[in-house]
């Protein structure tokens, strides 16, 4: 009996060990839309806060709702929005900032500070500074820089 229970203690012991294995990350090999999703599941404690947050305040405002006596959709609801979540490459999103200063929808002024923020320029650049770079640049070249 004492050699079975140690056999079976060996089987226990080498199965906890493989389990343990199964449930190591590994590096593996993915496409980008592949790191793109895998990034998206991840989740900052800053927005887990901010979602835990929305969730009490939420069921404050159906108490005070009951408590008044309205409706629930009368109650109305909390979001906390923003940008909160941790972004892994900063570069990645201001493609995005590009295109709508592009398309005219953002100025010259709110891309740069946008670059500044996700730390794609330096913080000793400053936007006057900048913009009579620009202008300058843009004379040498027969064009007057439009500030936006």
């Amino acid at each position: 009996i004492a050699a079975a229970s140690e056999k079976i203690a060996k089987i226990e012991a080498d199965m906890a060990t493989a389990g343990a294995k199964l449930l190591q990350r590994a590096a593996m090999a993915m496409t980008e839309s592949q790191a793109i999703d895998e990034r998206g599941k991840e989740v900052s404690r800053l927005r887990v806060m901010a979602n835990r947050c929305e969730d009490a305040i939420g069921q404050m405002l159906d108490c005070f709702g009951l408590w008044l006596g309205l409706a629930p959709e009368q109650v109305g609801t909390v979001e906390i929005s923003g940008n909160i979540d941790v972004e892994t490459n900063p570069a990645a999103g201001f493609a995005e900032i590009l295109k709508l200063h592009t398309a005219g929808i953002i100025s010259t002024q709110t891309a740069f500070d946008e670059a500044k923020r996700r730390g794609l320029l330096s913080e000793t650049v400053g936007w006057d500074d900048e913009l009579m770079r620009l202008n300058g640049q843009e004379q040498r070249n027969g064009f007057d820089y439009p500030p936006n």
